[in-house]
């Protein structure tokens, strides 16, 4: 599935795949992510601010938003699992934001 622009300027997106280190891969690609300045990444119950390029810009088991080497959104944590500790999975929603 492809990502929905929402009137209000959010992307209504959804996980695509969840990898074997609980990384949850979504649908909205880095080409839609640098056309945006500042937002928020909702997925689940969590709220990420922003997006960040490598996993030690946080704290361990923090959660984070980067682009991975697919060149799509990834919902992650810190040496953890974001699926296990999230409880994501397949399908669910992701919302990108402005803030």
């Amino acid at each position: 599935p492809r990502p929905e622009h929402a009137p209000d300027g959010r992307v209504l997106g959804s996980i695509l795949h969840v990898d074997r280190f609980g990384n949850c891969i979504t649908n909205i690609t880095a080409g839609i992510i640098s056309r945006e300045r500042g937002f928020v990444v909702q997925a689940g119950e969590c709220a990420i601010t922003g997006i960040l390029r490598t996993y030690a810009d946080v704290p361990s088991g923090a959660a984070l938003a980067l682009v991975g080497s697919t060149g799509r959104l990834e919902i992650a944590v810190r040496d953890g699992s974001a699926a296990d500790a999230l409880r994501l999975r397949q399908g669910d929603r992701v919302i990108l934001s402005p803030r």
